[in-house]
């Protein structure tokens, strides 16, 4: 059973913090598909920037869905490498 802390945390981090990663939304947003009706409004802020310049410092952000997301791409591809590899055991005599 989590610590009230931990269970916070959990919450926190799954449904409230919005992650670079994935186009800042949460977590249960993305996994629940809500991140294409999010990032699809917010696309529309975008036409907004060349009518008003001064408010834009530069290029707004990238709207589109993330397709696939990996937590730890670099430990898919050790495990890939290690699969293929033919690690043959000594017979014993």
């Amino acid at each position: 059973m989590l610590h009230a802390t931990g269970e916070r945390l959990v919450h926190w981090y799954n449904f409230d913090h919005r992650h670079s990663s994935i186009r800042y939304v949460s977590p249960a947003q993305r996994h629940d598909g809500d991140d294409h009706v999010i990032l699809g409004s917010s696309r529309g802020v975008c036409p907004g920037a060349g009518r008003n310049p001064a408010r834009w410092s530069g290029c707004t952000r990238d709207w589109t869905p993330i397709r696939r997301r990996h937590l730890n791409p670099e430990r898919e591809s050790v495990v890939t490498m290690a699969s293929h590899a033919t690690h043959k055991q000594p017979l014993a005599a």
